[in-house]
């Protein structure tokens, strides 16, 4: 008796079961690996944008960026990838979800079954690696490595390896590097600039990108901060709409760097973002320019009202614990709730340091 046909299942929000990477001098991201942790987050040579100017590198977006998008890899892209992996199993590379039933129906009822030898090597890796994700421990890294026998170029099983067996975090660095370069390895030679400024949209992009975002983020925590970067400058180049979060980290970065010029831009690129700590930082940051038009207080008015209890962290009225100074440290966030007590422990554990040297700007949050 013939299955029925496999239907691809609706959209919606879930956690993803990859940890997340990201987003953090220890928060996403796939939104990413995860670093930021975002709350409900893509060898041929890289673009070289991250060694132009500031005022070459354009931080807007066309489109409304997905608000604190911190995992690494969602149920939505896990879909979108696996379709895509199954459009070239079954004869075409762009086919609808339509086309693609349509397909799978006839084929079934015909008893023609595609083989998962159609697959290339790295498709069959790729697939593996969607097993991977939803599993745990010891099975995960084995299937890590078992994808890697088919296929050296798949990075996604080096992000698991630098997630689930490393210890260290040279080791995860190793496992990193090893997975951009892999990432690359997989990619035309003209794909970085033919696509950049859409390099997510394409999904074989997507495993680089988190590759590299575990990356940047390993290298700022060994204090590794210049080529961290530009790692992250260079992920929102290729990907201004920012799917896996970099905004986040990138902004904490610049802001205990005191860059505050391309902080400026970055935050400008994203007006129709409303996470609290964007707006907090929207604040300090007009503060520290020397506000003369009141638009700081009034930033900081908007911002508390999107998350109250940050002022009492930064105030020290509130403390953030031992577990969560241990998860921010160690990236262990999956995602925020926008508004929670928990989201302003974690602003404080990335920018009370900037709001602290920032002269007379705690007293000027205390009295407002």
């Amino acid at each position: 008796m013939a299955k029925s046909p496999i239907k691809k299942p609706t959209k919606k929000s879930v956690k993803s079961p990859a940890k997340s990477t990201t987003k953090l001098p220890a928060k996403a991201k796939e939104k990413s690996s995860p670093k930021k942790p975002a709350l409900k987050p893509n060898a041929k040579p890289a673009p070289k944008s991250a060694s132009k100017p500031l005022s070459k590198i354009d931080f807007s977006i066309s489109s409304k960026p997905d608000p604190r998008n911190l995992e690494p890899i969602s149920l939505d892209e896990m879909n979108d990838d696996i379709f895509s992996t199954l459009s070239k199993i079954f004869g075409g590379k762009n086919l609808s979800d339509e086309d693609l039933n349509a397909f799978l129906d006839s084929k079934m009822a015909t008893g023609e079954l595609p083989s998962s030898m159609d697959l290339d090597p790295l498709d069959e890796a790729q697939s593996i690696i969607y097993e991977a994700w939803n599993t745990q421990g010891k099975e995960k890294v084995k299937l890590a490595y078992k994808a890697l026998e088919l296929s050296d170029k798949c990075a996604d099983a080096y992000v698991i390896l630098a997630q689930e067996e490393a210890k260290t975090l040279p080791a995860k660095l190793d496992f990193y590097r090893k997975g951009v370069e892999a990432g690359k390895r997989s990619l035309d030679e003209d794909f970085f600039t033919e696509t950049i400024g859409n390099f997510w949209m394409a999904m074989e992009t997507r495993p680089y990108m988190r590759a590299r975002f575990g990356l940047a983020d390993c290298l700022l925590k060994m204090g590794l901060t210049k080529e961290a970067l530009g790692h992250f400058r260079e992920l929102l180049v290729l990907n201004p709409s920012d799917n896996q979060g970099v905004r986040y980290t990138l902004m904490h970065l610049l802001l205990s760097l005191k860059l505050d010029k391309e902080l400026g831009q970055l935050l400008a690129g994203y007006p129709d973002d409303g996470a609290a700590e964007l707006l907090y930082t929207s604040a300090l940051l007009q503060f520290r320019q020397n506000d003369k038009k009141g638009k700081a207080s009034l930033l900081l008015k908007e911002a508390m009202e999107m998350n109250p209890h940050i002022p009492a962290f930064l105030l020290g009225k509130k403390k953030i614990t031992r577990s969560q100074q241990t998860d921010f440290e160690n990236g262990k966030i999956d995602s925020l709730e926008m508004g929670s007590e928990e989201e302003a422990a974690f602003y404080y554990f990335n920018a009370y340091s900037s709001w602290k040297e920032t002269e007379g700007a705690l007293t000027w949050l205390a009295n407002s």
